[in-house]
């Protein structure tokens, strides 16, 4: 039996998947303007803007670009859930 060496544990760890995905994330909220981050959710639970407003913001190319990640995120979520349901786990559910 091998000894236990502590860098290659920490190795298998930081480059899990999970990490991986921790880390770019964390990377990504790290970009987000936090001025711009505090005006969108303090204006939030202001009167909301019209229709045509809140079109003419989800029309620019950031929003898309936003929104495709969002979709695109969504569907990565579908499909495990898919995957998790048809190999028989049980769902967990959150402790109280």
């Amino acid at each position: 039996m091998k000894a236990w060496n502590p860098h290659s544990a920490v190795s298998a760890i930081i480059s899990s998947p999970q990490m991986v995905m921790a880390l770019v994330f964390s990377n990504l909220l790290s970009s987000i303007d936090p001025d711009k981050f505090h005006a969108v959710i303090s204006n939030a639970g202001k009167d909301s803007p019209s229709l045509v407003a809140t079109g003419k913001q989800a029309a620019s190319k950031d929003a898309r670009r936003g929104m495709a990640a969002a979709v695109g995120l969504l569907n990565i979520f579908g499909e495990a859930l898919k995957a998790q349901k048809a190999a028989g786990e049980p769902r967990r559910q959150a402790e109280v």
